[in-house]
Parts: C-alpha cells; structure tokens; sequence
C-alpha cells in the first residue's frame, strides 16, 4: 500500500505541479487612457464633412441556443473609437461649429444584479470621457433632434451627411427612418433635407490600418501569451493523447498570461488533418508519427496575434516530414526578408509561388516551375494578411481603385507559406482546379486554364510516387511581423520554429 502511495504521488507531482508552479511570463502592455480614444473621435470628425454626423453602433448580445448568452466581446471599431465595451451602445459623432460626441447605454437600475453596469451617465462619461451620455431608451428621440439640429446649424444646406457602417442594412434603415421623421420638425418653413449616406468604415479602416506605438505593444502581448502558450503545448505533445489536451492547455495558457480569449477560433489539425486549412474540431485522437498543425493567437485587450507551428507529435522529424518542413521554412524566411514599406502583399504572393513552386520541383510533386495550376494542388491560401483587432484585419490587398495595396510603415503582417501533400487531391486534380478557376479569373497574373485529360494523366503519373512518399504531410509556418522604415521586425521569432529548436524543446535534449 505504502509503495503504492509513493508511486501515486511521484505521477501526480510529476503530472501537475508544473501547472501548480507556473509563473506568468508575459510583461502586459498598459491599458489605453482615455485620451487615446479621443484622439481616435477627434481624427475621424476631421475627415467627415462639415455639419455631418457619424453613427457607430456598438456591438449586441447573442443568444446560444435557448437562454444563455454568448461572451460578449464589443464590435472592433466602436471599441476603437470609445473603449466602452458594453452591449447595447450607441456613438454619434457630430461636426459643427463645436464638434462633439454622445455616448448611448443601457443604463441599469441599482437594484440589478445580474449584470455590473453602468448605474448612470454619470458613469459613463467618467469611464470614456464622452462629452455625453444618455440612456438607450432616449436615442431615437434625441437622435431625431440632433438631425434636426445640424440641419438648423447650416441653414441653406439642404443635404444632410449621415456616416454609418454601410454593410449593416438594418442600421441604414434605422437612420433613414428616424431622419425622415425629424427634419424638418420644429422649424418655420417645411423644407425637407436630401440625405447623403456616407460609409464611415473607409475612414475608421484607413485609421486602423496603421498601428500606433500602443497598439503594437497590445500586439506585442498577444503575441508573447501565445508564444508561452504554444512553449507549453510543445512540451507537453509527447505525452497528449488527444486532441483535446492540446485545447486545455491552450485556454490554461492563455487565462494564466492574461488572456482572456481566442483572438480566433484556434486550429489544431493532427495527421490527415493537417491538411485542412481551418481546422477548429479538436476531435482526434493524437498518433505517434503524427505532424500537428497549430494555428492560434490570445486576444489581449481587442488585439490579436496570429501564429502557426507545425510539429511532430513524438518531438521529432522524419525524414519526409522533415523535407516538406525544410521547404516551407526556406520559403518563409525568404519571404520575411522582403517585408519593407513600399512592397505590395499581392506581390509577395507572387513571389511565394515562385519560390514554392521551385521546393515543389525539388520534392519531384510537381514537372513545371512555371505552371499556373500544378502548385496549387499544394499551396492553396494566400501568403499572408494585416493583423490588428481582427485576425484577418481591415485593409485587404487591393485599395478601393482597385490598385495594389502596398505595405506602410507600423502595418503588421502575417506570412504564412503552406505545402499540403495528398494523393486524394491528386486524385480530383480537375475537381479541385476547377473549383479553384473562379477565384483567380480577373487576376491576369494567378489565372489559369484547367489542363486537359491527357496532360493531367501525365502530371499525376509522373508525380504521384513522390505524393505517395509525402501523403497526408501538411505544414504551415506563420509569423507576425512589423513593418519598420526600413524593413521588417518579426513580432513572433522568438517561439521556436527551427528543426532542432522544436525536437530540443520537445524532447528536453
């Protein structure tokens, strides 16, 4: 019995008191002041029209099934502009004579106590710094005068500038409702204002698309929480038996460094798994010569990172796994290097496929360099994105004239090279093609001509003994990186993505 106990607790410390001990690593950046978020009104108001309003609406509960509410997290830019992370919220942002801005919420009464506020306006405005506050219940009411008002304010003006989130149908409808009931009202003369509706999210995108010194250092946290969380998850790899147990010490890590959330629904693919782009399950069983896909990111304080890993189950490569490793490796690396102001995201996607395309001809998985389709039976996704509040945040690779977007000082990027080996896609080579072909018809650069019978039966017997060799290895390499003025700085190097720097941390050798 005695040796029994022994042994019990020499499992169960060995099993547990690393989490019991566990310290946090992570220097948190500081909460944003107030004035930061006034700054943000102040910026915006100065690009809107003069005698105009701006109507940004806060984020709604949402209900899971019957009664139980889903976590609230606020919509991304009314918390840039406000900080206030409350349901139920309402800014108006108003540029006359004396610019200004009026908070809406719902204010609870005292006796509440299922939800912790706000009790008053006055609570509000102490919180935020909002020149105004109101309860909810007083919007449509005193949204209808402050239209009014504006049109008062710039008398022989007879259009009225509303700024609003134009993809929100419902809004819109909202606004036009309650401005066709007010104008006009309580004047001498029964003159109706025409209404110009403006899409606020082109200036508040062009706004978040370069970070500020605080933003990086949210950014900088997220990205430290996540590189802990994924240290952890690495060591303890070897000894998971599930998928599951990748999830739990995820979320401990997280919580523990101050996270409070996924900045995303994070991806674990394990096995045939890997070679889904978006796994989010965390349904399998782990095996011992599995690769496992890790994509994830903490969301610190709205911000997000965004980081892949792949590594070997068992702490160590094979030689397959490490051949398809190498190549997306090199790729990367290279692809990081070319980061400066200036460069185009497109472009560096341009450049991804070249370089890819020659690792794919190395590995013998495809016969043509050049070819526009043969690599995209195994690099199916994009090079990267922005990151910031969103995973994949405002301000895609094309600006509104429909130009490349380039890369600016302060963006931060992701880069994140893939290769996916299947001898089922192989198999569908034209199915899969012919499913990709819409996508990349108006780019004259990425579009392709789906390959006749004959040519495809003589690309997959050339090829297929490598596939077959590389079967079910996927990997996918991502970082978070700043672009400085001069270059780059990789926001994400420091969590371990060599060869030998995974299986040491793995193995513990």
């Amino acid at each position: 019995m005695k040796s029994f106990i022994i042994s019990f607790l020499l499992f169960f410390s060995s099993v547990f008191y690393p989490l019991l001990v566990s310290a946090q690593t992570c220097q948190q950046a500081k909460s944003m002041d107030n004035e930061v978020f006034k700054e943000r009104r102040e910026i915006l108001m100065k690009q809107m029209r003069d005698f105009s309003i701006a109507l940004i609406k806060g984020g709604d509960i949402v209900m899971d099934n019957h009664d139980d509410d889903i976590p609230f997290r606020q919509n991304n830019n009314f918390y840039y502009l406000t900080g206030f992370d409350n349901p139920k919220a309402f800014l108006i942002l108003i540029k006359d004579r004396v610019s200004r801005s009026i908070l809406f919420t719902d204010i609870l009464p005292l006796g509440n106590q299922y939800d912790k506020g706000p009790h008053s306006v006055e609570e509000v405005m102490k919180a935020t710094d909002i020149d105004e506050a109101y309860n909810i219940s007083e919007f449509d009411k005193l949204f209808g005068e402050i239209v009014n008002y504006i049109q008062v304010q710039d008398e022989g003006n007879k259009k009225l500038t509303i700024y609003y989130n134009r993809l929100d149908k419902d809004l819109e409808k909202m606004i036009l409702d309650l401005s066709k009931r007010d104008i006009g009202k309580d004047r001498q003369s029964n003159i109706t204002a025409e209404i110009s509706m403006l899409d606020s999210l082109p200036l508040i995108h062009s706004m978040r698309r370069i970070k500020s010194c605080a933003e990086i250092e949210m950014l900088e946290t997220a990205i430290c929480i996540t590189g802990a969380a994924i240290h952890k998850t690495l060591q303890g790899l070897p000894s998971f038996f599930h998928e599951r147990e990748i999830k739990a010490t995820l979320g401990y890590e997280y919580a523990l460094e101050g996270a409070v959330r996924e900045g995303f629904a994070s991806i674990s693919a394990s096995g045939p798994d890997t070679l889904i782009v978006h796994d989010t399950k965390f349904g399998r069983e782990l095996r011992e010569h599995d690769m496992v896909v890790l994509d994830i990111g903490a969301d610190y304080n709205y911000y997000t990172a965004d980081i892949s890993r792949t590594v070997p189950k068992n702490g160590k490569f094979t030689q397959e796994q490490s051949d398809i490793y190498t190549a997306v490796l090199k790729v990367q690396e290279e692809i990081i290097s070319r980061i400066k102001p200036g460069i185009s995201g497109m472009g560096l996607h341009d450049q991804s496929i070249k370089l890819i395309a020659y690792e794919l001809y190395q590995l013998k998985l495809i016969t043509d360099e050049k070819s526009k389709w043969q690599y995209l039976l195994y690099y199916p996704h994009g090079i990267g994105h922005k990151l910031g509040m969103n995973v994949h945040d405002v301000g895609g690779w094309k600006n509104p004239d429909d130009t490349y977007a380039t890369y600016q000082e302060n963006m931060v990027v992701t880069v994140e090279p893939g290769i996916y080996v299947s001898l089922l896609v192989l198999e569908k080579a034209k199915e899969v093609l012919g499913y990709f072909k819409p996508f990349f018809d108006d780019d004259p650069t990425l579009k392709f001509e789906i390959p006749s019978d004959e040519e495809l039966k003589t690309f997959k017997d050339t090829v297929h003994a490598a596939v077959e060799k590389y079967n079910e290895i996927g990997v996918r390499i991502e970082d978070d990186i700043l672009v400085t003025n001069d270059g780059y700085r990789n926001l994400s190097g420091f969590i371990p993505k060599t060869i030998p720097d995974i299986e040491a941390l793995m193995t513990g050798k």
